[in-house]
């Protein structure tokens, strides 16, 4: 019964050390997320920065109005998907995490006012930078 279990346990052992016969890609990391702010005051918005490089970003918008309202950033021509924020509380914020390509954007309120956004080529990988989530 020992050398039963022995080998038992060996086997499970040698099995458990053999690997996959892939060989891994070390594809480089996405850039690091850009971080944009936005503003929504009565009738209009303001976004700083208003030019950045393709790839994600965050951009986190507080609302100084005293509605609550929403804001949308959508591609003009169409090559992407519209992103909204949900409805934001006056006096609030919230934060439209996304990946932008190449082209001009538009952040809308739905309480009126628009910004645009221009992205230019893609920003270099973050396959180098430490302490990043």
């Amino acid at each position: 019964m020992r050398r039963g279990l022995a080998a038992g346990v060996g086997l499970t052992l040698l099995l458990a050390g053999c690997g996959s016969q892939k060989n891994y890609a070390n594809n480089p990391r996405p850039p690091a997320a850009a971080s944009v702010t936005a503003a929504v005051f009565p009738g209009r918005i303001t976004i700083s920065p208003t030019q950045l490089g393709a790839g994600p970003i965050n951009v986190t918008i507080a609302n100084l109005s005293k509605k609550s309202l929403e804001v949308t950033l959508s591609s003009v021509g169409g090559n992407q998907a519209d992103s909204n924020s949900g409805p934001i509380n006056p006096q609030g914020t919230a934060t439209i995490s996304t990946t932008v390509k190449r082209g001009a954007y538009v952040l809308k309120s739905s309480k009126g006012g628009s910004v645009s956004l221009a992205v230019g080529r893609a920003r270099k990988s973050a396959q180098d930078q430490v302490l990043l989530p």
